[in-house]
């Protein structure tokens, strides 16, 4: 399988958008004591091109950026991942190299954010408002779905991007107001730490706005563990 592997290896960096992720996975018979932790890494190409899928997993001991950075040192264009900054150090080694960020993880820490304040006093909070502002961004974005990368990239610009830019104008007006600790904070500061890359899948109709398909792909190991 080797062979095959390796030649879809070489076909993945035809993509100009791909994604990737990883996952901790306990193994116990690769000469470590038993329970170590190792990591399984995926990369696939992006989602938004549905005639061609290519998932490959890749395991290895660690989450070291020396993976990514071999994996992917053929590799020019985009790749969707969460906010690991291993990601964003490959970027900055290069030129040739963009990374999108992922806007569900982004709504998953307001999210969380939101689960501390009773459910009677959520309502109008800044937490909430940031919360509908991403689901009005995820539901304008939805009704895309079907459209051309080149026709989807425009409608973005008219729909999407006003509503992106209005909500970081949000979040940095608001940003004074919230408490220095607590899970809230960390939902402010992953989002305007994330916003450059954030942004990226407004410049580009094949970038999907989050990195759920990597997420899927790599679920089995997650349930496993």
């Amino acid at each position: 399988l080797a062979l095959l592997y390796d030649y879809l290896h070489k076909l993945l960096y035809d993509f100009h958008v791909i994604q990737a992720d990883e996952t901790p996975c306990l193994v116990h018979r690769d000469g470590r004591p038993a329970g170590a932790k190792s990591y399984m890494w995926v990369y696939r190409s992006g989602c938004m091109r549905l005639e061609k899928q290519i998932i490959l997993y890749e395991y290895q001991k660690t989450r070291n950026a020396a993976h990514p950075r071999k994996f992917l040192k053929d590799f020019k264009g985009i790749c969707v991942t969460d906010g690991y900054q291993v990601y964003h150090t490959l970027e900055k080694e290069r030129e040739d190299l963009k990374i999108a960020g992922c806007w569900v993880h982004c709504r998953r820490r307001f999210y969380d954010a939101l689960e501390t304040i009773p459910k009677q006093g959520r309502k109008g909070t800044i937490g909430y408002l940031v919360v509908k502002q991403i689901q009005a961004i995820y539901r304008e974005e939805g009704k895309l779905l079907d459209l051309s990368p080149e026709e989807r990239f425009r409608q973005r610009q008219v729909v999407v991007k006003p509503l992106v830019d209005a909500l970081f104008v949000y979040l940095k007006q608001n940003e004074p107001k919230i408490q220095a600790k607590g899970k809230m904070r960390e939902a402010f500061d992953y989002a305007l730490n994330q916003e450059r890359y954030l942004k990226v899948f407004l410049t580009d109709g094949d970038v999907p706005m989050d990195n759920n398909a990597s997420e899927r792909a790599i679920r089995g190991f997650t349930i496993g563990r």
